[in-house]
């Protein structure tokens, strides 16, 4: 693959205390129902509640972004059961997670009746939600509940959901002391906090996966997204190519200029692999910038 990217932005986010949610592959971290209320995080159940300023007034300019997982199922259902959005303009977002990266499954803003039913075809889905900065409205009641089936494309996951502030730089590795694994689908975010405004600034600093060099071909691969939401915005906008990245001699030396100061609420980091060979896995590094 001839394609040379350069991984790095400065981008423009909101963000809060550092937090993670960390689950790999074992049946016992699962639970069978998760009820939560936050703005936000990571969600590893077969089935669940999100009430998010249910029967109360959102903020202006609010961003939640949510990891939901149900362990190797083939797909969630999902339901509205009610929502009080300032619409078409605030809402909530599916988005459908596999191999070849992220895309977006369903839409759900004030223009339709509660309850309101929708489909992701994968084990793992993001789910967000957006407010602008005029009219507010209240929040709403989202329901999900894993399908029976089981997905036997994937063996492995570890998911990380963060919220960061301050101004020192902040290493992620990931694996962080073994290599990866064979039909691996794991996720990372960093998300904003809804009460602070800054910017985050992103480099890719390793990324050694399964690669073939004398042919450039890529075995496994990271697909890397930053999310931006608004009226103006078109929310996932990919850093790396389509077909994703595995080798830092793919990837440029950080080129600092004014057409990386992207606004984003959040970074989104997809490693997947295939049932071959592994490697060392990525390291990313970032910073709150105010």
């Amino acid at each position: 693959m001839e394609a040379r990217v350069a991984i790095c932005l400065i981008a423009v986010a909101i963000f809060g205390q550092t937090q993670a949610a960390t689950v790999k592959h074992n049946k016992a971290a699962s639970a069978r129902f998760v009820n939560t209320t936050s703005c936000g995080g990571l969600i590893t159940a077969e089935e669940g509640l999100i009430e998010y300023k249910l029967d109360a007034n959102y903020g202006k300019d609010e961003r939640c972004i949510w990891t939901i997982r149900t362990p190797l199922r083939t797909g969630i259902n999902f339901t509205m059961n009610r929502m009080g959005f300032e619409a078409p303009l605030d809402g909530v977002k599916l988005w459908s997670i596999s191999k070849y990266g992220i895309s977006r499954a369903h839409y759900f803003s004030d223009w339709t009746d509660t309850p309101e039913d929708a489909y992701v075809d994968s084990t793992v889905a993001i789910v967000t939600f957006h407010s602008i900065f005029s009219i507010q409205g209240q929040g709403f009641s989202l329901s999900f509940k894993a399908t029976p089936d089981t997905d036997y494309n994937l063996k492995y996951y570890q998911d990380y959901n963060k919220k960061i502030s301050g101004d020192e730089v902040v290493s992620f590795r990931y694996p962080e002391n073994a290599p990866y694994r064979n039909l691996e689908l794991s996720t990372f975010i960093v998300s904003r906090h809804t009460e602070d405004q800054g910017q985050i600034e992103f480099n890719l600093t390793s990324l050694e996966l399964d690669y073939e060099p004398f042919v450039g071909e890529c075995h496994d691969v990271i697909h890397a997204y930053y999310y931006r939401s608004g009226i103006s915005y078109n929310d996932l906008s990919r850093i790396t190519p389509l077909e994703g990245v595995c080798h830092t001699s793919q990837v440029e030396p950080p080129i600092y200029h004014p057409g990386y100061l992207q606004k984003a609420d959040a970074i989104i980091i997809l490693l997947t692999s295939d049932e071959q060979n592994t490697s060392e896995g990525y390291e990313v590094s970032y910073k709150y910038v105010n």
